[in-house]
């Protein structure tokens, strides 16, 4: 049983505050355009996939928004937990069995921590997080897979 509080870190606030405005932001413009849409086309063969289409990205946007707002990752001395925009994860400490650094060619870089969790064998830090000391410690304890140029069998 685990008597700490969890240290909690978020997404960086200038980030943050720009995923969330730019998303409001389309998620209104696109709620806009459904309505004039709706409103104004005489042609209403057309009408409904123009509808939908931006019903669609409103739903992203939204998305964008929440994810931006729930994004974080709680971490306890004996396990870790990732709260994304649906879901969270979490896995004990003795479940990891080491980390990645992934710098995709296009899109923010992230940490993939490897696991022998029964219904998830990866967990993506993001590399947008607000860290400090302490989370650099702990992300520094866990094995570098990148290091030891082989991948470790789960098991």
């Amino acid at each position: 049983m685990q008597t700490s509080q969890p240290r909690v870190y978020r997404l960086q606030p200038g980030k943050r505050r720009i995923a969330i405005g730019l998303g409001l932001t389309i998620a209104a413009a696109s709620l806009v355009a459904a309505t004039w849409i709706c409103v104004a086309s005489a042609d209403v063969g057309t009408r409904g996939i123009y509808v939908l289409a931006c019903l669609v990205a409103a739903g992203g946007a939204a998305y964008m928004v929440l994810a931006a707002m729930r994004t974080q990752i709680s971490v306890w001395p004996d396990s870790v937990e990732i709260t994304g925009a649906l879901e969270s994860r979490r896995v004990s400490r003795a479940q990891i069995i080491g980390r990645r650094s992934i710098e995709p060619d296009e899109g923010p870089a992230f940490v993939e921590l490897e696991t022998r969790h029964e219904y998830f064998q990866t967990l993506r830090i993001p590399g947008a997080l607000q860290t400090d000391a302490h989370f650099n410690a702990w992300l520094a304890e866990i094995p570098d897979l990148d290091t030891q140029g082989h991948r470790q069998v789960r098991g």
